[in-house]
């Protein structure tokens, strides 16, 4: 019945749509107030009134999708600085909250998000419709107030979002990490942000005037530590997930319990996630070393994303479908850390060819990645959706940027030798 609603549901105009999303929205929830303005749950059941909720937050989803007719309607009429990144970010960012309100949590606390959002846009496109009318509307004035009146919203949305920090910090984590430690705690993003910092700014302002430091033998302790480290996650994932398989390789809910083999699993994850972050050790000796032209945009999103990507697993879903994803990059980092070895010991290995093969490899590794989650954003695996989708998305750029350093590396130099 829902689905017939929505098929037969004439297409509306931006500003009927929202006007109509927050008259319903406001009518069913604040003025018989049957939502808590504090902390409020999704409703799942299948009443009238709550299928008429799912038809408002349906027909949200499809205002934020029509708003995109502002940046065809700038462009056409070349107004190129109304572009900026606040414009861009916003309309992609609203898509993206919505798509996931209408899939995951149609309702409960993020409702009022779309009320206040909602009045905002039917205030704002009323002025752009008197401004269109009567060109006299269009002072800075009302620009003034409305952009006062988005500030304001944006104030409420972020105090009513603290039961969503509730959520993140509180319901969805998985209880059995939670004595884990650098899990709940903010380090993460902390070494992130250093790391950032570091590698953009501090580094190479420290090296500026400074000859490259010689970091040979440091070096090769950190790559036999990372082999052992990577090659010992390696032959445990292998041995308490795949030999014998007790996990598909298609689709992989998480494991809930608290057997030694799952508590093993658990502390396997962990130790992934501890190896993300010291693997930023890396661009420190790039930087003491003064190879600059190694910090590439790949380099440097690849290592801050690891970091976010191990954290979110530890912390939310350890285990499940993203632990092929653990086994065959610890596998890859076995492999590349003992390459940089080898030319640290002896440098007839910094060849191309050693180089051309292991870039082969990662790409490999990432395209496998991005099959194996594809798999969970189409079947019901009990793995969140979400978290694949966002993980197919993430290893799509690295497959583009790999792609990228290898035309240049590689093939580009072959051509150029050929035509020589």
């Amino acid at each position: 019945m829902f689905v017939d609603k929505i098929v037969y549901r004439s297409t509306p105009t931006s500003l009927t749509d929202l006007f109509a999303c927050s008259i319903g929205a406001i009518s069913n929830k604040l003025f018989s107030l049957r939502y808590s303005l504090l902390c409020q749950p999704v409703e799942t059941g299948t009443s009238p009134r709550e299928i008429q909720i799912l038809d408002i937050v349906w027909t949200y989803y499809l205002s934020k999708i029509i708003d995109v007719m502002d940046t065809v309607f700038i462009i056409l009429r070349k107004k190129y600085s109304q572009l900026s990144l606040l414009h861009i970010y916003h309309h992609a960012g609203m898509i993206l909250l919505s798509w996931v309100g209408v899939n995951y949590v149609p309702g409960g606390q993020s409702l009022l998000l779309g009320v206040i959002n909602c009045f905002i846009h039917v205030v704002m496109y009323g002025y752009y419709l008197l401004t269109l009318v009567d060109k006299r509307y269009t002072s800075s004035w009302w620009k003034k107030h409305i952009t006062q009146l988005q500030m304001v919203s944006i104030m409420i949305i972020l105090d009513h979002i603290q039961s969503l920090y509730h959520n993140f910090e509180y319901v969805w984590p998985d209880p059995r990490t939670r004595h884990y430690p650098l899990v709940y705690t903010p380090i993460p993003f902390i070494i992130i942000a250093i790391f950032l910092l570091f590698t953009y700014y501090m580094g190479p302002k420290y090296m500026r005037g400074r000859q490259p430091y010689r970091l040979e033998k440091i070096a090769i302790v950190y790559n036999v530590m990372q082999m052992i480290l990577n090659g010992y996650l390696f032959i445990t994932g292998i041995r308490l997930i795949y030999w014998p398989l007790r996990h598909s390789l298609l689709c992989q809910p998480v494991e809930t319990g608290t057997s030694p083999r799952e508590i093993q699993i658990l502390d396997g994850v962990w130790l992934y996630y501890l190896i993300k972050m010291i693997d930023v050790i890396d661009s420190v000796f790039i930087i003491l070393r003064k190879k600059y032209s190694q910090l590439s945009l790949l380099h440097i999103y690849h290592h801050a994303g690891m970091i976010l990507v191990s954290w979110i697993g530890i912390k939310y879903v350890p285990g499940g479908q993203g632990v092929l994803m653990g086994v065959i990059n610890c596998f890859v980092h076995v492999v590349m850390y003992g390459y940089y070895l080898l030319t640290l010991v002896d440098k007839r290995y910094t060849s191309s060819w050693w180089k051309k093969h292991i870039t082969q490899l990662q790409m490999l590794q990432f395209i496998t990645i991005c099959v194996h989650h594809l798999m969970a954003t189409v079947m019901n695996c009990g793995y969140p959706r979400f978290l694949s989708i966002l993980l197919v998305l993430g290893t799509s750029l690295l497959i583009y940027l790999f792609a990228i350093f290898y035309f240049h590396a590689y093939i580009e130099p072959e051509k150029q030798k050929k035509k020589s």
